[in-house]
């Protein structure tokens, strides 16, 4: 199998309060809905009306998926901080 170069692609980063959404771009559609696309591999359509919150809930679980706090600028929360290791999984029966 040889090299091949495939796109151009028409997707715009995703910022949240000033700071890039990891891993999601977004892709404007017809009918006022975006196509949200994760780590290249997962995507979703949603209207545009949804995607403020949405948004800012995927970025918060990455964020913490990746062992910080919450995503960077998040209103009402203190500047996110990388958290200690969660405790080992013990399993009950």
């Amino acid at each position: 199998m040889g090299v091949e170069i495939i796109g151009p692609f028409k997707s715009h980063a995703v910022v949240v309060n000033g700071y890039r959404v990891p891993y999601l771009d977004a892709c404007p559609t017809e009918g006022g809905k975006v196509l949200l696309t994760l780590d290249n591999r997962y995507m979703i359509e949603v209207p545009v009306s949804d995607l403020d919150w949405l948004v800012q809930f995927i970025a918060n679980c990455l964020a913490v998926g990746a062992g910080y706090t919450c995503h960077p600028g998040t209103e009402g929360a203190p500047e996110p901080i990388r958290r200690t290791g969660y405790g080992r999984m013990v399993e009950l029966g």
